[in-house]
């Protein structure tokens, strides 16, 4: 979220800078208007927008899963609350806009409060106040002072640049920057954003004057002599609203043969201000090896383990593996088990004569059960250069692509039969999809071709094991 916000005030400081640069000069009133009111919203609304882009198309086969064969969960101490920061943040910014918003109704009560006469003059609400008040205009009605009467009668210039106010509903304007104001008071660009609205609206204003044949001296001497008794609301707009220099000689500005060209960039700046400040995501298009497309793969986790990073915790627990050591048939409860050696995994599957589970196995069948070690003192098989390579191995020989992708999930356990001299005797898998079986055997076989892995030691001697493997795949688009 702190990220849209930065995006928000840069989006904004970016089209205010715009603004001053190209627009503020120009006699353009009405489409400056435009520009200032468009690019608040689209600074306000663009960071939020997201659209999904087309990544590059990569080769890949299809991702294995290796599930683990055990998990392990350890009672660990409950960690200390971490201090968090973001919950004061939210606070700080709750007061502040709470008392922005308090301070905003409080303005907007002072205005309705003001007592005096009622009058309407072509239609148009007028409040005569007794006290000494400056013309203004908020919502649809004008506020002055009874001073301001010259035999009961408003002089036509100050009601006329009232009644631009109202016509052209400039309040509107103002109550959204105060708005925005409240909720995001943080964006620094919003307080230059209202002083160009209202610069603006007193140039429309002046600029209806001068058009109904007013002669621009007298004007300018009228607004001078209102500078004195300035009185200033918020969400109004004061007759003499005392950026008195700017409007003199925007009086006496003529259109320059630039205006048009100046406001035609700022079509690409808003277009590429899109490009900069929308949220993006890419799709990934992942290719099979043979060319097809394989966005439906997916990876997923089956388990998950809490690794063990200090040397104590290794000593004091017993670690995760991926191997099948050897059972011994004497009975277990009469024996001793050394504290450093792992628990024994599950025995490797059973090859019924007779049954679907035979008919789906591939591989080496019938893998005889190790013999068991000479004691309980038992260290696993390992691969040469570790059991992430191994993985590695196996998923880049895996081939992906001679699936159809509307098999869902698929699994297998691959035994793996190594002897004491640590070479690759057998290989078999037990899982329902024969494919998935075959092809599991051949990537492992691949991947352990003339390669010995480091023996199982039982009693410091080398000792025939088992290597169990679970692997799994996941095609999203199953047919139902």
């Amino acid at each position: 979220m702190l990220y849209i916000f930065f995006k928000i005030v840069l989006c904004c400081s970016l089209f205010i800078g715009v603004y001053h640069l190209l627009l503020e000069k120009e006699k353009t009133h009405h489409f400056n208007r435009f520009f200032l009111l468009f690019s608040l919203a689209f600074a306000y609304t663009v960071p939020f927008i997201s659209i999904t882009a087309k990544g590059p198309v990569t080769t890949e086969s299809p991702q294995l899963i290796f599930e683990e064969t055990t998990q392990q969960i350890l009672s660990l101490p409950a960690k200390e609350e971490a201090f968090e920061w973001t919950n004061i943040l939210w606070i700080i910014y709750g007061a502040i806009t709470l008392m922005l918003l308090v301070k905003a109704l409080l303005s907007i009560l002072k205005i309705r409060n003001i007592k005096g006469k009622v009058r309407y003059q072509e239609g148009y609400k007028i409040i005569i106040s007794e006290n000494n008040l400056s013309p203004f205009t908020f919502g649809k009605t004008i506020y002055l002072g009874k001073n301001y009467l010259i035999n009961d009668q408003i002089d036509p210039r100050i009601f006329l640049h009232e009644k631009s106010h109202l016509d052209q509903k400039h309040s509107w304007d103002l109550f959204l920057i105060e708005f925005l104001k409240v909720i995001t008071w943080f964006n620094p660009a919003l307080f230059f954003y209202r002083r160009a609205m209202i610069t603006n609206h007193e140039f429309l204003a002046d600029d209806r004057v001068l058009k109904n044949n007013f002669n621009i001296k007298d004007y300018q001497n009228l607004i001078l002599d209102e500078i004195i008794d300035s009185q200033k609301f918020d969400f109004t707009h004061s007759f003499n609203f005392n950026n008195t220099k700017k409007r003199f000689i925007m009086m006496n500005t003529k259109k320059t043969k630039f205006a048009g060209l100046k406001k035609a960039i700022t079509i690409p700046i808003l277009i590429t201000a899109f490009a900069l400040f929308v949220q993006k995501t890419y799709a990934s298009n992942y290719v099979s090896g043979n060319g097809t497309p394989m966005e439906e793969y997916a990876v997923e986790s089956f388990s998950t383990l809490q690794e063990i990073s200090s040397k104590q915790s290794r000593k004091d627990h017993q670690s995760i593996t991926d191997t099948i050591r050897p059972t011994k048939k004497a009975n277990v409860k009469k024996a001793k088990i050394n504290k450093n050696s792992a628990p024994p995994p599950p025995s490797p599957p059973r090859v019924e004569k007779n049954g679907s589970k035979k008919a789906n196995m591939s591989g080496d069948q019938n893998i005889p059960p190790p013999p068991p070690p000479a004691s309980t003192s038992f260290i696993q098989a390992e691969f040469p250069q570790g059991i992430n390579e191994f993985r590695n191995k196996v998923a880049k020989n895996f081939n992906g692509s001679v699936f159809k992708g509307d098999e869902g999930r698929l699994q297998s356990n691959v035994f793996i039969s190594i002897n004491a001299e640590g070479t690759v005797e057998k290989v078999v898998a037990d899982g329902k999809n024969k494919l998935f079986n075959d092809e599991s055997v051949r990537a492992i076989k691949a991947s352990t071709e003339n390669i010995n892995w480091k023996p199982a030691l039982a009693d410091g001697k080398p000792a025939p094991t088992v290597f169990k493997l679970p692997l799994a795949m996941i095609f999203e688009n199953k047919k139902k």
